[in-house]
């Protein structure tokens, strides 16, 4: 049995592409599309953030529903960014939703993408502006600055591993390695390149193991060094996680070439926001956004929600708290199907901002 599936986004980029008053229809080279449909943010859509608004149509055997949020996901992300190349812009999705007609009745998935801001951190640039920046600092503060941006998982992860690489050259070199002439036997000591500086890193800083940084650059070499590995929603999500490493990293370099600067590095709800509240999901993208408050009193950790006459989750590290707190705002979204609503799904997930 086939289900109707139907992938709907709104795109914020060039909204000169299609005239705001009618949508083009066209083919798309991918099989499993059998409408495509592009047009101007719909008068019913307010959010001014939308300039585009993209239709696919595609059918899915009912016994593949599970991976049906993969393939949706696979097929719009095909979709912009054919419409990104050709625009040569940035073409970000604000919003999408699917909806599946099966034989049981209608499911329908909202997807908001935007994280709620968390809340404002203490901020001292001094230490950091009056230090001995170099020009090589200057570069992968650039990359550094990019990496903590709310991006794409791969462009964070790409732009945080760049600043170690830049950052790695900072500090000591590595003994180098030397290369035998197969000719007269001579051996010539070799420059170090970036593979070597960047493992070298475990040597060179405390609290880390060589296992681990070779983790995050084979992971770099496999993505973004030779392109080798699909942007699939697991990698997507392992580069959530190996995000978190990849900025620590960043940081003991810095603190490590810049002495008395210390640094803190980035706050916890830079990292969980994406990671945990992604822990069920099947894809990349976000089930629900919400805003979650933490905190730590004697090695308690605290996570409130909402931030109104708010629940609290108690437990000895972060993740256990969030992850309770994440699941509580889950079930306290749902709501029973309504008479006279017809066929609405079980689950109906909304984007909340306290």
């Amino acid at each position: 049995m086939k289900a109707i599936a139907t992938v709907e986004a709104g795109l914020g980029g060039p909204s000169s592409i299609v005239p705001q008053e009618r949508g083009v229809e066209m083919d798309f080279p991918d099989p499993r599309v059998t409408q495509l449909i592009i047009e101007g943010r719909p008068a019913h859509v307010s959010d001014l953030r939308i300039d585009l608004w993209v239709t696919i149509h595609f059918e899915i055997d009912e016994s593949d529903l599970e991976s049906a949020t993969v393939v949706s996901r696979e097929l719009l992300d095909r979709v912009v960014d054919a419409i990104a190349v050709s625009a040569g812009d940035d073409v970000r999705v604000v919003h999408w939703s699917e909806r599946f007609k099966t034989s049981k009745g209608t499911i329908i998935r909202l997807r908001p993408t935007s994280i709620v801001q968390p809340q404002p951190r203490p901020l001292n640039p001094i230490p950091l502006m009056s230090a001995p920046l170099t020009p090589t600092h200057y570069r992968a503060l650039r990359h550094l600055r990019h990496g903590l941006a709310r991006v794409s998982p791969e462009r964070r992860f790409s732009s945080l591993m760049l600043a170690v690489m830049i950052l790695a050259r900072t500090l000591p070199d590595p003994e180098p390695l030397t290369r035998e002439c197969p000719a007269c036997h001579k051996k010539t000591p070799q420059t170090p390149g970036d593979r070597q500086r960047v493992l070298n890193l475990a040597s060179t800083l405390n609290g880390w193991e060589l296992a681990e940084v070779a983790k995050l650059w084979n992971l770099r070499n496999s993505v973004m060094g030779h392109g080798g590995k699909d942007l699939s929603p697991d990698v997507a999500m392992e580069l959530l996680d190996a995000s978190f490493s990849a900025a620590r990293l960043a940081y003991d370099c810095l603190n490590a070439s810049l002495p008395g600067v210390d640094l803190e590095g980035p706050a916890p709800s830079w990292f969980i926001t994406d990671l945990y509240l992604l822990l069920d999901s099947a894809d990349h993208m976000h089930e629900t956004s919400i805003d979650v408050q933490l905190s730590e009193d004697g090695g308690l950790w605290t996570a409130s929600w909402p931030a109104v006459d708010p629940t609290d989750f108690h437990a000895s590290d972060a993740s256990t708290a969030l992850r309770a707190a994440a699941e509580y705002a889950v079930q306290s979204m749902k709501r029973p199907p309504t008479a006279g609503e017809g066929n609405i799904p079980d689950v109906f997930r909304l984007s909340v901002h306290v």
